[in-house]
């Protein structure tokens, strides 16, 4: 992973140890040093949301550019396809809470 954490799959001490100098986070149940597993899991985290976030606006454009080129009746039909995607998301998040 880097040159300057250990591997986060590693066990490299005793567990539940507390944090420390060597260990910031200090370890798990299986030793491993949790800053380490952090900044792992955030790596991945943010290469995800970066996907996730030009996909969005890729598909954004093309349907707001299909929508504006050609109007009328598809314009009409992918405002409303927008909306209750954007409903279907607000709406699970209210039967959640």
């Amino acid at each position: 992973m880097s040159w300057f954490l250990p591997d986060p799959k590693a066990t490299i001490d005793s567990p539940w140890r507390t944090p420390s100098n060597q260990r910031i986070l200090g370890t798990d149940l299986f030793g491993r040093d949790v800053f380490s597993l952090f900044v792992h899991g955030i790596n991945k985290s943010i290469r995800i949301g970066v996907l996730a976030g030009i996909t969005a606006t890729s598909l954004g454009v093309i349907i707001g550019s299909v929508a504006d080129h050609k109007g009328g009746l598809l314009d009409e039909i992918l405002v409303i396809i927008t909306n209750i995607m954007l409903v279907i998301a607000t709406l699970a998040l209210l039967i959640v809470s």
